[in-house]
């Protein structure tokens, strides 16, 4: 069984790289810096695999704490790392059991 991927249309690629690029120059550990690398690279190609996904979500969560209630609760236009966030395999859970 294959992981689903997410596509990513140019403008959520965008903010995606943003976010993913500025967490990069902060990272030091050198596994993590890989595993942002192939992020990076996967947002560019504009499809993320499972993995991908992973490391967006978890970018995504930590710039909008608290997340759970971020995502559920604000307006589709405020933020829009939050609209990629909807569309990841964490955030479609949590939209789907606040509804």
């Amino acid at each position: 069984m294959t992981s689903p991927t997410v596509r990513l249309n140019p403008a959520a690629a965008e903010v995606a790289l943003g976010e993913a690029q500025a967490v990069l120059a902060l990272v030091q550990d050198g596994e993590r810096r890989g595993r942002l690398a192939d992020l990076v690279a996967a947002v560019q190609e504009g499809e993320l695999g499972e993995d991908d996904a992973q490391a967006l979500e978890e970018i995504i969560e930590l710039g909008s704490r608290p997340a759970a209630s971020v995502a559920c609760t604000a307006p589709r236009e405020s933020r829009p790392a939050l609209k990629i966030y909807r569309k990841l395999p964490r955030g479609k859970e949590l939209a789907e059991s606040t509804r």
